[in-house]
Parts: C-alpha cells; structure tokens; sequence
C-alpha cells in the first residue's frame, strides 16, 4: 500500500468520523433535549420497562379537562409547544428504543408509541387528559414514528388504545425502500469498501437500522421496507396529516414528503403539505421567520382540529 493510498484512507475515514460526530451532535440537540419551557413539568415518568415520558401540563386552562399532543424527540419547539400549553394542551414527550449494539429499534420503536397511548388512557384522570382530543407530532425519525402510530393497521401492530385527531409529520420517512436506495448511501457503501471490516461493520448506518446486511438479503429488506413505511398503510381513517419539509433536505428527501402528499390528495384525505424554502433536514438553512411561520402553522393546524 503506498504512502498516498494510506493518506486518502486516513483521509476518508476523518471525513467520515466528522460526518458521524455531527449526527451524534443532532442527535443529542433535537432528539434527546427535551425542550425548555416555563411552567409545571413532570420528567421522567416510566411508562414501560426502561423507557420514560415528559408531561408539560398546561400553562392555562381553556376547558375541562385537558387536550393532548404527544410529542415524538425534537428539541426546536419551545415556541409551539408553549402556544398550545397557553391554549390548554398537555404535551407529553417520549423516550423510545434505539438502535444499539447491533440490534435494530424495529419493530420495539414503534410499539413503544402505542404504548404511550396506552399510558395516556390509562392515567388520564391523574393528569386531567382529555382522552376525545388527542393529536401526535413528530420530527425526522420522530416524525416517521408519529405517521406510523397514525396509519399502521394490520396484525404486525397494536391497535391504537385512544382514537387521534391528527398527525404532524415533520420531514419524516414516508417510504423507507426510497430512502434506501438513496445516492449518499450508495456513496457510504463505496466508501466503507475502502476501509478495514473492523472500523466498515461499525459504520454500516443501514445495516445498523435494520439490524441485518440488506445487500445479502433483498427479500428480507423488501419485506422490511414494506412492514415500516408509512406510505404502505395509507387508508380513508386516517386522521387529517400536516406534513412539513425542507427543500433542501439531504438527510431524509423533500420527495419523501411530496409522494405522501400526492397519494393523500389522490384519495382525497385531509392534508396539507408546507415546503420550506432553502431548507435543509433539522432546519439548517430556515431563516427566522421561516422558523415562527412552521410553528405558528403547526399551532393553526393542532388547535383547528382538536374539539
């Protein structure tokens, strides 16, 4: 191996560890952050083996009892989540399982979401919830997690314990065979070629998703594509959905959103899709009224639709 080869390796996988630093950073800014905001909050409540949820009860009281968002990781919306606490809501946030040690977090994450519902039925009285008004919202793998708490009905999947008003999807996957076979991941796979099994298993990102390699295995991958996307369970109960992306996204594709909106309107289900200019995954690139126009949308759009 010459010296220039080795200097383009050690090259690459710098890149490459910068490029997995930065998710670690997003990671931990917009999925693990709960957001800071006044008012009475209850952390860390369990609400299954291992895994807790956030209540930030109402800053004032509009009705009765209390309508419900259930927030799924997100760390940039202090600005909504107060304005529906000022209008009544109690926003209740969600730890769910990850991927970890080589074990995918499907199907577990998406359990973990009915779980919550559960959780809301079961303890609406101990926090006054109103259990007729309940809405999800997610973002990126949050966003993904709320569509399928929304759609998903067949045998792979809990029933939903309370009925929901409506799905917030902000730029989350829609259609996860797509978003597989996505140019960067192509791109990864030639660069993990290059690098030694030892560090390439380690930065494997699908095949750390799925917990399995999906180039041996299309089948499985198909049917693992199918049983997880969203897209595949679109039917006329679904609640009304708003859906949210950048234009820019590099991470999860505008085109994941624009085909969920296509087929929603093609069946004539209660939608709206708001594209966001210049925007990349995570809000880079948003300017700050951009920023306050999504949020006040998303308030609009939660409030029009509770009861």
């Amino acid at each position: 191996m010459t010296k220039t080869t080795i200097l383009k390796r050690l090259a690459l996988l710098f890149l490459i560890g910068v490029f997995l630093f930065l998710i670690g950073i997003l990671i931990y800014l917009y999925a693990f952050k709960a957001p800071i905001t006044s008012g009475k909050v209850i952390y860390h409540q369990p609400y299954k083996p291992g895994l807790s949820l956030d209540i930030y009860q109402p800053t004032q009281t509009t009705k009765e009892k209390s309508p419900v968002l259930l927030f799924f990781h997100g760390g940039a919306w202090i600005g909504a989540i107060n304005t529906l606490r000022d209008s009544g809501y109690t926003v209740i946030s969600a730890t769910y399982t990850l991927a970890r040690n080589g074990k995918s977090p499907f199907p577990d994450c998406i359990e973990d979401a009915f779980d919550v519902v559960k959780w809301v039925k079961k303890n609406w009285k101990v926090y006054n919830l109103d259990t007729n008004n309940v809405g999800v919202m997610g973002e990126s793998a949050g966003g993904h997690i709320a569509l399928m708490l929304g759609y998903a009905r067949n045998d792979s999947f809990p029933q939903t314990a309370l009925p929901l008003k409506f799905v917030v999807d902000v730029y989350g996957p829609t259609d996860l065979k797509a978003l597989s076979q996505l140019a960067i991941l192509d791109s990864m796979d030639t660069y993990l070629a290059n690098v030694p099994s030892t560090i390439s298993d380690r930065l494997d990102i699908v095949r750390y998703l799925v917990g399995f390699d999906p180039t041996s295995d299309s089948t499985r991958m198909f049917e693992f594509t199918q049983l997880y996307s969203p897209i595949q369970y679109v039917n006329p109960n679904i609640p009304p959905t708003l859906i949210v992306h950048g234009e820019k996204d590099q991470v999860v594709p505008i085109e994941q959103s624009i085909l969920l909106h296509t087929v929603l309107d093609s069946l004539g289900l209660n939608n709206h899709f708001h594209k966001v200019n210049n925007m990349d995954h995570a809000f880079f690139g948003a300017n700050t009224q951009q920023k306050q126009e999504v949020q006040q949308l998303i308030v609009d759009f939660v409030l029009k639709h509770q009861e």
